[in-house]
């Protein structure tokens, strides 16, 4: 090639680099893509679902956010053109006989520009990326025409593009019969407070990871003990250390929980994993340990931000952002409800039996403070991540095996867990869910709807409701619930002045209530 053809190309080469940034950058430059009407709209119809009522939205908040908006797509895009600019430059083409390959922003561009900055990635923490079915159908037709002519001219396709699916096209489905096991990859966390049955459920398990006909994978939280007599010697200088040392090793269990359930093998059991390192239950023991001033303000402020980076980093994030429309892994949270004093006595009689170097006994004054802290965390997480699992202490003691085949219903699709929403209600609605009762305490307490688990009821704020229906379920009155029979289940409406208050008898009411499959309303009145 001569000296002009070499500069002609050169020339054409960079012009195309150059013209697909600037169109890239021109996206922006005609009219923005977030108006700020639009965005008044989805805010107001967003709260409305939330609120029940059409909300005050001030004049300056959807020109904000539309800015923003705009600010943090151009910033992606732009980050995301570049990152395909580099690919056409560096990777040769295999062909010389097919047509230049053109730039072109793949989703996996995206993600990339997307999982290198944290900041981002907790922006997107639960956006869901579609199916690559839905894109253009020129693009399909592009690359079928430049796959028509590399055929044509006499060279056939790459490995990698007859192999895998183009760009554009999805993979063909196995059928029902092709595939092993219908079932996700699944990592369930098991927690509850100390002196609960979460440990003997957790034991259990552990003894099922041996059968030779259904084994499970069972991975238990390892930690340094001498870090823990040194945290119970010296609570203030040690309690940040151990929580970081808990987390660390805890976030290590569950990835290796998630690299094994990826490669498990065609049965339910062996696609389901099962770990006593419960992140929320970690998050909430730091918390305790802040409330209870052995952690400070400033040292809580380092954990959180060191919990989200290590929840954003690990397996735990790969539901977030999920290949071809479904997740890779599922989480499945079971939290085993006990009453603190039951708790406690049961830590007791364990010290008193062992002889163990560790018989150190949590105060009881510690398990009521910690059980609120888990009451507030596990309803806030049913309610915005909806994977946990409520279990109530006497099943987890009596029938482990009932709370197994209850995971693997879940696991399959076949049952769905309960739901916690946290809304405005009217009084006409509260009266409906009421029934021929109502909100009368009176009238409550000697029908007593609480034993039945296909009753709606209403905790409207009296004390005395919540009361009876707690000496119920201390005596025995609340009948356990059969699996095996389906039934539909009412929904429980509690007045929020419980969720604040977090009184152990409202907790210990709410979660069995939770256990038993009913769906909670934490409500307001409108």
């Amino acid at each position: 090639m001569s000296e002009a053809g070499k500069g002609t190309e050169k020339k054409s080469t960079s012009g195309a680099s150059s013209g697909a940034a600037s169109s890239i950058s021109s996206i922006f430059s005609e009219e923005p893509l977030f108006s700020s009407s639009h965005v008044l709209q989805a805010l107001e119809s967003s709260q409305a679902d939330l609120l029940g009522a059409k909300p005050k939205v001030a004049p300056n908040v959807p020109i904000f956010l539309a800015a923003v908006l705009e600010h943090v797509t151009a910033q992606v895009l732009n980050a995301a053109g570049k990152r395909s600019l580099d690919e056409v430059r560096t990777v040769p083409d295999a062909n010389a006989g097919r047509k230049k390959k053109k730039p072109r922003i793949d989703p996996k561009h995206i993600e990339e520009i997307i999982g290198e900055d944290d900041e981002l990635q907790q922006l997107v923490n639960e956006v869901v990326e579609q199916s690559s079915a839905g894109r253009s159908d020129a693009l399909d037709a592009e690359s079928a025409n430049t796959e028509s002519e590399a055929t044509c001219s006499g060279s056939a396709p790459s490995a990698a593009s007859s192999d895998a699916p183009r760009a554009g096209l999805s993979a063909p489905q196995a059928s029902a019969n092709d595939r092993s096991d219908k079932h996700e990859p699944l990592v369930v966390t098991i927690m509850g407070l100390p002196g609960s049955a979460a440990a003997g459920t957790f034991s259990f398990f552990q003894g099922r990871s041996s059968n030779e006909t259904a084994r499970l994978h069972v991975f238990g939280h390892e930690k340094e003990h001498t870090l823990l007599s040194a945290k119970a010697e010296n609570p203030a200088e040690i309690s940040l250390a151990w929580h970081i040392h808990c987390l660390s090793t805890g976030m290590g269990t569950l990835d290796h929980c998630f690299n094994t359930v990826k490669l498990g093998g065609g049965t339910p059991a062996t696609r389901m994993a099962f770990s006593d390192a419960s992140p929320v239950g970690l998050f909430g023991k730091a918390l305790l340990d802040f409330r209870k001033g052995r952690l400070t303000d400033y040292q809580m402020n380092c954990y959180r931000t060191f919990f989200n980076n290590m929840v954003a980093k690990s397996g735990l994030a790969i539901r977030a952002r999920p290949k071809g429309g479904s997740p890779t892994c599922k989480v499945l949270n079971v939290f085993v409800a006990s009453e603190p004093s039951v708790a406690h006595r049961n830590l007791v009689e364990y010290a008193q039996k062992t002889t163990a170097t560790d018989r150190s006994v949590v105060p009881l004054v510690d398990l009521d403070i910690l059980n609120g802290i888990y009451f507030e965390l596990v309803l806030q997480t049913c309610a915005f991540e909806k994977n946990f699992l409520i279990v109530s202490n006497k099943v987890a003691t009596e029938s482990p095996e009932v709370v197994y085949k209850r995971i693997v219903s879940i696991a399959s699709g076949a049952a769905k867990l309960p739901l916690v929403e946290f809304k405005n209600v009217s009084e006409s609605i509260l009266e409906q869910a009421g029934g021929d009762d109502g909100n009368d305490p009176a009238l409550l307490c000697q029908s007593r709807p609480w034993r039945k688990c296909t009753n709606s009821i209403v905790y409207d704020g009296h004390d005395v409701v919540v009361l009876e229906s707690y000496s119920d379920l201390k005596q025995g009155e609340w009948p356990t619930r059969d699996w095996d029979t389906p039934m539909a289940c009412g929904t429980v409406y509690v007045n929020s002045k419980f969720f604040v208050q977090k009184a152990s008898y409202a907790t210990r009411v709410i979660f069995e209530h939770l256990s038993r499959g009913q769906d909670v309303v934490i409500y307001m009145k409108v």
